[in-house]
């Protein structure tokens, strides 16, 4: 009986520390979502690129899939939140 106790509490436990390691991922992701979208936002605004040149067009591209992505990372992170908050709350 003590052994069924402890495991319970394990499987308890480990499914807590998946949540926050799947919320931290997805914090991290975001963050660096934001940074390179901040990198390439300020390259579409520089001298050189003020024609419509491949280029201007590739990053301008990159910035509205990077924000697309964002969006959807946010809301992956505010579930896992909701769920690890869930989880580890009475």
């Amino acid at each position: 009986m003590i052994h069924v106790a402890s495991f319970s509490i394990y499987l308890y436990y480990h499914h807590v520390y998946i949540k926050i390691k799947t919320y931290i991922k997805n914090q991290l992701a975001g963050y660096l979502l934001v940074s390179c979208s901040a990198v390439t936002a300020v390259l579409i605004n520089q001298e050189p690129l003020s024609g419509n040149t491949s280029l201007k067009r590739a990053a301008t591209a990159s910035v509205c899939l990077s924000v697309a992505a964002f969006l959807t990372t946010a809301v992956c992170a505010i579930l896992s939140g909701y769920k690890l908050s869930k989880r580890v709350m009475w």
